[in-house]
């Protein structure tokens, strides 16, 4: 081997063994070139056959790192926090933390350590990034953002069971704050087309802290073919929302009022309060407490006013990815307990209703639900008229929407219904079926 070949030759393996000895003995700084390079898969799985180094402040924060860019941000969080309860006054490690609770959609969390971050002496270019973050942040938090939407529905749709006459006493079923108010009849087989149209505007941001109003109008206004027979409704919403880590509390005021063939068949004053509980992006509890003061004044009786408690706990757990479904749930209860009435009955009404959300296909949406309700009557008052005639209602609901996104703001919506009403008392038994399409715009 001649001296040229032998010196290239020891170079070469000098070279490897320097190289091999690098690997085993410098993981920290393979990890680090690695992060460097952006190769943060390879980074993590180094990291990962290096357990043995866990504790050590460098490795630590490289390999959190890594695990965040590669798709393992709760590995990484957890790791950054650890680092950070022994060394506190580690910025660079609070700075990758911040961002891996923003790209989590943790904001509150997120936006508590970027503002640690900047109220130390930092340079104009990091201070101007995490204020860019912090923009953000005000965008996404719903917390912090301001929301406003509104939609426009114009629909057109049959009806069978359709009443053509404002309703007494003895015909109505009520089930306010449990499902919507049913116009209900003995008279079968009568079928009209309807025009439909309702609008709606929500308008919500922050007022201090974790807390923030919510203005919510909508209205509503139906028209039969069938002897120009009409319904309307308006509702109106103030409020206020707390959101706090992973819990919302909100407190609402509801004035609404339903009408028939233009008069005011009832007015409904409420406050809800409620409670739901992220447990994790894809569950979530629900529990509300609503207690409502119905007024109604129907042509063919005197008005009279009632009282109603509702009690309603539920949840609902998205399954799937981007193609997946919502289940819900909800049980409710209560009591509506008239202060004067001319029919003396106060009841009690307990059910629940199970929903499923789908995304069919890229914009394609449906939702189908199903309900069923038991309201026991009793009379309140000693009244001649109604003497011994206790009765009860069993309501089974069902509903089926449509939703077909054409752009951002324009959709065709369609729906298939059905309500029925098995009573003990033959006034009130009725079933009714309707479907509707219509367009909707929303902004």
């Amino acid at each position: 081997m001649s001296r040229y070949k032998k010196f290239f030759f020891y170079v070469s393996f000098l070279s490897i063994l320097a190289f091999s000895f690098n690997v085993n003995a410098n993981p920290i700084d393979n990890l680090r070139s690695l992060v460097h390079q952006k190769r943060f898969d390879e980074a993590f799985d180094l990291g990962l056959s290096h357990e043995q180094l866990i504790g050590n402040p460098k490795f630590d924060y490289y390999f959190a790192i890594a695990a965040i860019d590669s798709g393992h941000a709760a590995i990484g969080i957890t790791t950054l926090e650890r680092l950070l309860a022994i060394y506190p006054e580690n910025d660079k490690a609070r700075l990758e933390l911040a961002r891996a609770y923003f790209l989590t959609e943790n904001y509150e969390k997120a936006k508590l350590e970027f503002n640690k971050i900047l109220e130390k002496k930092i340079p104009h270019k990091l201070k101007t990034t995490i204020k860019r973050y912090l923009f953000d942040i005000d965008q996404h938090d719903p917390v912090t953002r301001t929301t406003k939407s509104g939609y426009l529905n114009i629909m057109v749709g049959q009806n069978t069971n359709s009443i053509t006459e404002t309703l007494g006493s003895m015909d109505s079923s009520w089930l306010y704050n449990v499902i919507s108010p049913v116009y209900s009849s003995s008279v079968y087989g009568t079928q009209s087309s309807y025009l439909d149209g309702s609008v709606g505007y929500l308008l919500s941001s922050h007022l201090t802290s974790s807390w923030r109003y919510i203005i919510d109008l909508n209205g509503n206004y139906r028209n039969y073919t069938l002897n120009n027979y009409d319904q309307r409704s308006t509702s109106t919403v103030f409020g206020l929302a707390n959101t706090r880590d992973d819990n919302e509390f909100t407190i609402l005021s509801n004035i609404s009022q339903d009408g028939l063939n233009g008069g005011d068949l009832r007015s409904v004053y409420s406050i809800k309060t409620g409670w739901n509980k992220n447990l994790n992006r894809n569950t979530v509890l629900k529990s509300s407490i609503t207690y409502s003061m119905l007024r109604y004044n129907n042509t063919l009786s005197p008005t009279f006013n009632s009282n109603m408690p509702v009690i309603s706990i539920g949840a609902s757990q998205w399954v799937g990815g981007k193609h997946g479904l919502k289940f819900d749930i909800e049980m409710s209860g209560a009591q509506e307990r008239n202060l004067q009435a001319q029919n003396s009955l106060s009841r009690n009404i307990l059910g629940g209703k199970m929903g499923v959300a789908s995304i069919i296909h890229g914009n394609l949406t449906s939702y189908l639900s199903a309900g069923y309700y038991k309201s026991n009557y009793w009379t309140s008052q000693i009244n001649p008229l109604l003497a011994n005639q206790i009765r009860q209602d069993r309501l089974l609901t069902l509903d089926l929407s449509l939703k077909l996104k054409l752009d951002r703001s324009f959709s065709i919506v369609g729906n298939l219904s059905r309500i029925s009403n098995n009573s003990e008392y033959i006034s009130s038994v009725f079933a009714q079926n309707e479907y509707g399409v219509g367009v909707s715009y929303s902004w």
